[in-house]
């Protein structure tokens, strides 16, 4: 277990950050996003946006609502669902993501710089989301991208060669 994390999310949460390093998740662009993985702005809106807050700074102290991750924008111009992917993905990254009372509690940090050019880490993401909702997300998001691309010839030349190597 990490962080009272099953291996079987562990192995979830893994696969999302590939998808989100290697296939550009990071678009600020639900379209963009919506044609990798067709059904996951209507999956965000149904199970994650409802527990999903945009803020232009987060409170280091203070109770926040439970089953509400509040967070600042990626970038000015991005949605709530590049945005929710990008805290996802740092969160994860950086080990700052635990399970309690069924929700995920999510972290995140970044650096801004003050006028003078001095360099603060900030908190940028803070909250929970309930761990069927998230479980359910990553399902739909990792499901959807594997059958979409089951025929992408990068995808069959990596699964190809890894069974010619383990033949070998």
């Amino acid at each position: 277990m990490y962080k009272n994390i099953s291996t079987d999310v562990v192995t979830k949460l893994g696969k999302f950050v590939f998808l989100y390093e290697s296939e550009k998740l990071c678009s600020n662009k639900d379209k963009e996003t919506k044609s990798l993985i067709p059904r996951i702005v209507d999956a965000f809106n149904l199970m994650i946006n409802p527990h999903f807050s945009l803020r232009d700074t987060i409170a280091q102290k203070g109770k926040l609502q439970t089953d509400k991750l509040y967070a600042t924008p990626r970038v000015r111009s991005a949605s709530f669902l590049n945005s929710f992917l990008y805290h996802l993905r740092n969160a994860f990254s950086h080990g700052q993501i635990e399970v309690k009372n069924d929700n995920y509690f999510i972290t995140d940090y970044g650096i801004k710089e003050n006028e003078k050019g001095e360099k603060k880490k900030v908190l940028t993401a803070k909250g929970s989301i309930p761990s069927a909702k998230l479980e359910e997300f990553l399902d739909i998001l990792i499901n959807d991208y594997e059958t979409d691309n089951s025929t992408n010839p990068n995808i069959n030349q990596t699964n190809s060669n890894n069974n010619e190597n383990k033949n070998s």
